[in-house]
């Protein structure tokens, strides 16, 4: 149906540090596989069978989790920004050849997981003879992203910070970070300079006559963008899938260790004594007997002394020696307003 896709794994993924310093987003572990494998599994879904990805950020990690994807055989190609990142759009100009020529093609970031269903999105996306639909989701949640404003005819109509938009408009629409585009688009996009989607792209192709549409799509959504919302989101899966814990490769509970709604990486040791309910453990941890983990993401490679330890994202500071004087530093997961709209916004995304 689908025949490629693009996908934006270049970014910083700054509002997930520390731990995008060592851990891109697309690589980040979602229930034992990396988040943008749970991706392909979607895309694979509408026939994608060539898949583009741009790289930046820690590039060799995020192109050893893609081509280790055991899925569907995609043909991928990788485009990696040596210089500044080119954001949303400037990332298709290096790979024009995988899109000029086909037909509609995707344009979507790596930070989330969906089932939203393409289908009728697609039919009125051609319907409409449309270069680009932005595809939108009710926020049901009231996160803190930007309502996506429609007009009467289904074409975007505006940005509303959601501060203004929240109790005063109904429903709240947010972008889902997933583009439907036409091969034309490309014509309007500059070769080897920053170009973004929403502020650069669509409204060059609104003056030229072109005005995108919007379309609200049926479907699970869920985005990655900060550590609150990559717990909450993990735990969600957790039990979607009728399941208390989650454990990989190496990992000794005590039988003793009080265990709840807990996902665990590869080697952590739970001592008895501890307790760890609704946290992520991402892997080489320690839980000493006497510590209390609760709504905790733990970062690779830490180990948690005895004490409480509440809604925080657990790392080690960057300014100590490795080594047992490293400081543990605990970070509020919660972050402030999201200054874009869903997964790519006006500030680029």
């Amino acid at each position: 149906m689908i025949a490629a896709a693009m996908i934006l794994a270049a970014g910083y993924a700054t509002r997930l540090r520390p731990l995008s310093d060592e851990i891109p987003k697309a690589c980040l572990p979602v229930l034992g596989r990396p988040l943008v494998h749970h991706l392909f599994d979607w895309l694979g879904r509408w026939g994608v069978q060539d898949v583009a990805v741009n790289l930046h950020h820690l590039p060799d990690a995020v192109r050893r989790a893609v081509t280790a994807y055991d899925g569907r055989p995609f043909r991928f190609r990788f485009s990696e920004e040596q210089g500044p990142i080119l954001l949303t759009a400037g990332a298709l100009a290096p790979l024009r050849g995988c899109f000029t020529g086909g037909g509609t093609f995707l344009l979507v970031n790596a930070k989330i997981i969906t089932t939203i269903d393409l289908a009728p999105a697609l039919a009125a996306h051609r319907a409409a003879g449309s270069l680009a639909t932005m595809i939108l989701t009710p926020n049901r949640r009231r996160d803190p992203f930007t309502h996506v404003r429609l007009d009467a005819d289904g074409c975007i109509g505006g940005y509303v910070p959601f501060a203004e938009a929240d109790g005063r408009v109904d429903p709240l629409l947010a972008f889902t970070g997933i583009h439907l585009l036409e091969p034309r688009v490309l014509d309007f996009i500059p070769d080897g300079q920053p170009f973004d989607t929403i502020r650069h792209l669509y409204p060059a192709l609104a003056a030229a006559g072109h005005p995108v549409r919007g379309f609200v799509a049926d479907g699970d959504w869920l985005e990655f963008s900060t550590p609150g919302r990559y717990l909450r989101n993990s735990l969600e899966l957790l039990r979607a899938g009728g399941l208390d814990n989650w454990t990989t490769w190496n990992v000794m509970l005590d039988p003793a260790a009080r265990v709840r709604e807990a996902v665990f990486g590869e080697h952590v040791i739970v001592d008895a004594g501890a307790a760890v309910a609704r946290s992520l453990l991402l892997g080489r941890n320690s839980v000493s007997a006497g510590a209390t983990v609760e709504d905790c993401i733990v970062a690779p490679g830490v180990d948690v002394p005895p004490g409480a330890w509440r809604r925080a994202l657990l790392a080690y500071g960057t300014g100590r020696p490795a080594g047992p004087t490293m400081e543990l530093m605990a970070h509020p997961l919660d972050a402030a307003a999201d200054p874009g709209t869903g997964a790519d916004g006006p500030a680029g995304g």
